[in-house]
């Protein structure tokens, strides 16, 4: 029996596409609230489980952190589990699943879907958590169009009370204050397209009809979610060796109800251009952005009040390819807040590959928040960080 299982098991994994990594981070804070913690150590771990036909795929990812200095980040979680039915000139999904929108480099106001991990990290969106979805996406040589049903059903964490970035001095309610209840579906049209005719024009537009994706804190330290109508599209356009970069998203606030919030777009725009074989072969690309949140009615809630990081910001920045046998890249910059001239954070980040299998991530921080005015940054006070990543991938 057990020899057969032993052949059995084997042939079965065959079918399927298996990778992920084992890893481990440091981090050492320097902090201005002295009751903050001074460093945290985890272990973490993904893996990515892929099966594919002509008529079906099927994925599975599943995520583990394990924090030994503060507990509340510590999870294991089913990310994504989602099986797509393949047809002719079209695909139907169904499950949880990460959907990315976007094209900025610091901040993707349209990435509206799969909310941001900020109990691992609220200064890292790359951590993302999955949204169960539905999902139908005809595709033909012209255009792409998605119709899709999905819901935001988690509250968002920021960690312990001894967490830098716990700006509360509580934790947060786990609940969510949803007008029609969580499970509510919120419902998104898009079409998306490519045309290269003269210029690399990627274009994506669509709306979306349910909860907000901006939320807004309760006295009870509850978070709030409304209902609304969103309007969104991210684009880039390449131009010999410049990126030029737009997203935005308008939102119209449903009035029936008791929103805290104004009607408002979410502005950001960006421009890259890459020197290539700047100095032998290593490229060098120069950045910059700007983001703007527009309220439209200044009747509620101000940015300041909903947290919102990127309101009349401007980011310049660096990015180094060395193109080696180790891929290394180092990209970085400083974020300024056009309307404190004192807030300001820097970041650099460098990646390194060691095998092929070893990565290596040094990521950097400094946040000088401003004096003048209660916002995020200014509640966590001003802070540095050092993280050193180390992951086996496989």
């Amino acid at each position: 029996m057990i020899k057969l299982f032993s052949l059995i098991v084997p042939s079965f994994l065959l079918a399927f596409d298996i990778q992920g990594y084992i890893g481990s981070e440091y981090r050492i804070f320097d902090n201005e609230n002295s009751l903050k913690e001074d460093y945290s150590r985890s272990l973490e771990a993904k893996f990515e489980l892929k099966h594919h036909t002509s008529e079906y795929s099927f994925a599975v990812t599943a995520e583990f952190l394990k924090d030994y200095d503060e507990d509340s980040r510590t999870y294991a979680r089913l990310n994504e589990f989602y099986l797509t039915k393949h047809f002719e000139n079209s695909d139907f999904s169904a499950g949880r699943r990460v959907y990315f929108m976007g094209a900025l480099e610091v901040l993707n106001p349209v990435d509206i879907i799969s909310r941001q991990n900020f109990g691992r990290d609220p200064l890292d969106d790359r951590y993302r958590i999955g949204t169960y979805m539905a999902m139908y996406e005809y595709f033909s040589d012209d255009i792409e169009i998605s119709l899709a049903a999905f819901r935001t059903e988690r509250a968002d964490e920021f960690g312990s009370t001894t967490s830098p970035y716990n700006i509360f001095g509580a934790e947060l309610n786990k609940e969510i204050d949803s007008q029609r209840g969580k499970n509510h579906p919120s419902i998104m049209l898009k079409a998306q397209g490519t045309l290269d005719e003269d210029y690399a024009l990627d274009y994506a537009f669509g709306v979306i009809r349910g909860y907000d994706t901006q939320r807004t804190f309760t006295q009870k330290l509850e978070q709030a979610q409304w209902l609304s109508t969103t309007a969104f599209t991210y684009n880039t356009l390449a131009y010999k060796n410049t990126l030029y970069k737009l997203e935005a998203r308008a939102s119209n606030i449903d009035r029936n109800q008791e929103a805290k919030m104004d009607d408002y777009i979410y502005l950001g725009v960006g421009v890259e251009h890459t020197l290539a074989a700047f100095y032998e072969n290593i490229d060098v690309g120069f950045l910059a952005e700007y983001y703007n949140w527009i309220r439209l009615d200044k009747n509620y809630l101000s940015a300041d009040s909903m947290m919102v990081l990127m309101q009349n910001d401007l980011f310049l920045g660096l990015r180094i390819a060395m193109n080696n046998a180790s891929s290394t890249e180092l990209v970085g910059g400083v974020i300024a807040d056009l309307d404190s001239g004192s807030e300001q954070s820097y970041y650099a980040q460098i990646k390194s590959r060691i095998f092929d299998t070893l990565l290596v991530d040094l990521d950097l921080r400094y946040l000088n928040p401003s004096n003048d005015r209660i916002t995020m940054m200014s509640l966590i006070g001003e802070h540095s960080r050092a993280t050193i990543n180390v992951r086996y991938y496989f």
